[in-house]
């Protein structure tokens, strides 16, 4: 926010909207404001989780909250109200002491407010004690009696007040009684005890076992079943009510899986009890898409696998083997394929949905900036293919250039593959890819793949969405701006033409290639050997790369992207750097941004890693006319007018 309001002061103080120094000040202001609020509730949460998490008897603490509220607030409580009574001055305390107590003594009315519960506690006691009286209770044996009076602690009382008492360990019905889990979900805490003087600890409970548990647990299961875990935990409630109501005698229950059915990687279950004649419904362990039809449904579980699938580079063989690996029965071939071929469309779908709404949203910011909603766009555009006569498949995508978000707004697929066409050729049938029944491909497998015609067909595709595009970044031997505006001219107009630009990137890129094929002069390099004198080479084409980087940042940040003021400058800081590389920077380097100050440890030379990594000084490289002609040339591929206006649309070096 500072550096803002320094740039803001700078310039004059502005108060236009419009101007980007005041924009920068106010939107900056908006977010310190919106920072500082945040900070503010994250303070207040935190005390609020200390307050939560702390002991009942936490006296700092309590300290601290008595200390912060009256600062906070400076007044006293001079008058008191309690029971029509009035206190005032010291009588205050005796107030308090009326109220607490009245609120710590049992109630003094017998009248019952709510009639409906007590009616209903009246009925579950009811309940509980005719459970008790239906159960027979065995008597318990002498020895069993003298097991049990020996397990007892005689001695619960603490010697001193200080003292703690463990309770002996319980079970866990027997531990919920008397304690709950903790708001961090990690300890327990006893609620009855708060704001009560007690030294008694409980230990953690017992687990449960039953014997027909520990046999499932000693067998070693083969094979794993995806289920829904609320769906499953529902199964279970509703197998405990029904073996309730259908076999009341039936105390304890083992059930068992009687039947199951596969439904991709869902699974319906049908349960019974192995102690009495109980048998379930079934139950479906999945969820079910909602399709409006009649009919079985598809499960979620399913289409979400093949989502993931689609989305890694993993086919359905692959997915099938992972899964068998993991002990869980994987879906059939078929299936796989079925449900591929659905989300693959709906994919499809979702992407031109999304185009339509990125042009839409095209549309609405040029009417809202006063200009025509159909004005042209720009685009950056890339093919991702390893160029080989092996290639089969090759996409080309088109993102917009208009805003930093680059969303794609058109690409193109051209795929070679078909294992239809490729078995019945093996077959001896006389097919040809793409003109028979179920073929994936789209191209002949004999044709060349072309940049040109991938940019014709995301012309096209572009061309359908009413969109006209006049400038097109790619990289510096890429040919499908040629197809691009072709497809332009064939729909919109026959005299539009399409402007290629070029990116810092991909024309870094071409500096240190065209520096490695330059024919310099066998004394410009340093060294005994060839090979010696080709590792220089290779560090002076990556310095001369970052160092012409490094300055046109420079100027971007120094006249504020005014490209007529950074194109006077060209020229003299081009000269100014063959100069430094010829060793006579301490002429020139100092008044123009070459990242050189022409001393000795301010000059290029001692900063640069490239040059310094290899021993290079000052005079190191011993270049003649014909080698700074070269260089100068080799510098001017982004240091000049002509490098300047092709990256003119570029937003790397602001």
């Amino acid at each position: 926010m500072r550096k803002c309001y320094d740039i803001w002061s700078r310039n004059g103080k502005p108060t236009n909207p419009d101007d980007k120094s005041y924009q920068d000040r106010v939107n900056s202001r908006k977010e310190f404001k919106k920072q500082v609020k945040v900070e503010q509730a994250r303070e207040r949460d935190r005390e609020k989780q200390e307050i939560l998490e702390a002991r009942t008897r936490d006296s700092k603490l309590y300290h601290k909250l008595v200390k912060g509220n009256r600062n906070r607030n400076k007044t006293g409580i001079m008058d008191l109200h309690v029971n029509d009574n009035l206190y005032s001055g010291d009588q205050v305390i005796e107030g308090f002491t009326e109220h607490f107590g009245n609120l710590a003594s049992a109630e003094k009315s017998s009248q019952l407010k709510d009639q409906h519960y007590h009616e209903l506690v009246e009925y579950e006691i009811k309940l509980i004690n005719d459970m008790v009286k239906s159960k027979e209770t065995p008597l318990a044996t002498q020895t069993e009696l003298k097991k049990a009076i020996k397990s007892l602690n005689r001695d619960l009382t603490p010697k001193n007040t200080t003292e703690s008492v463990w309770l002996p360990r319980l079970t866990e019905k027997e531990f919920k009684l008397y304690s709950k889990e903790s708001y961090d979900k990690k300890s327990y805490v006893a609620p009855q005890t708060e704001k009560c003087a007690t030294t008694v600890k409980l230990l953690r409970p017992h687990k449960l076992s039953d014997d027909y548990l520990d046999e499932y647990l000693e067998e070693k299961s083969t094979e794993n079943r995806t289920v829904d875990r609320d769906l499953n935990i529902l199964m279970i409630n509703s197998l405990i009510i029904c073996h309730l109501n259908k076999s009341p005698k039936c105390v304890v229950p083992h059930f068992e899986l009687v039947q199951e059915t596969q439904w991709g990687l869902g699974w319906i279950w049908k349960m019974k009890c192995t102690k009495c004649k109980f048998i379930s419904e079934k139950y479906k362990l999945f969820r079910e898409i909602d399709t409006g039809r009649a009919g079985r449904k598809s499960a979620t579980i399913n289409y979400g696998f093949q989502t993931g699938v689609i989305n890694c580079n993993i086919g359905n063989d692959s997915a099938r083997l992972l899964l068998t690996s993991s002990c869980i029965p994987p879906m059939s071939k078929g299936t796989m394929q079925r449900i591929t071929n659905t989300v693959c469309d709906k994919v499809v779908k979702l992407a031109e949905n999304e185009t339509e709404q990125v042009v839409e949203s095209f549309r609405k910011r040029n009417e809202t900036l006063g200009l025509n909603k159909n004005s042209p766009v720009k685009l950056q555009m890339d093919v991702g293919i390893k160029w080989d006569k092996n290639a089969s498949q090759v996409i080309g995508i088109a993102c917009e250039n208009e805003t930093d978000n680059h969303d794609i707004i058109g690409f193109h697929l051209v795929n070679k593959l078909c294992w239809v066409g490729a078995w019945l050729r093996g077959k001896g049938y006389d097919i040809e890819c793409p003109n028979h029944e179920y073929c994936t491909s789209n191209t002949n497998r004999y044709d060349p793949l072309s940049e040109k015609d991938l940019g014709y067909e995301i012309g096209k595709k572009i061309a359908k969405l009413d969109l006209l595009v006049d400038y097109c970044t790619t990289d510096g031997d890429a040919k499908s701006v040629q197809g691009l505006q072709e497809a332009m001219q064939e729909i919109f107009d026959p005299l539009w033409s399409v402007n290629r630009l070029a990116d810092t990137i991909h024309r870094g890129q071409s500096q240190f290639r065209e520096v490695l094929r330059a024919k310099f002069s066998v004394g410009m390099f340093p060294g005994a050997t060839k090979a010696q004198r080709n590792d220089i080479k290779i560090a002076f084409a990556n310095d001369l790369k970052l160092r012409s980087h490094g300055i046109m940042k420079c100027l971007f940040a120094k006249y504020n992207g005014d490209r007529q003021q950074i194109s006077k400058c060209l020229p003299r800081i081009v000269k100014s750097v063959v100069n430094c590389y010829s060793g006579n920077c301490s002429d020139t380097c100092r008044w123009s941004i070459t990242l050189c100050n022409g001393g000795i440890k301010t000059s290029w030379w001692y900063k640069s890693i490239n040059l310094s990594s290899h021993g290079l000084q000052n005079g190191s490289l011993k270049p003649n006319k014909t080698d700074k002609l070269l260089i100068e040339s080799l510098l001017e591929m982004k240091l000049s007018q002509t490098a300047l206006n092709q990256m003119q649309f570029f937003q790397q070096y602001k």
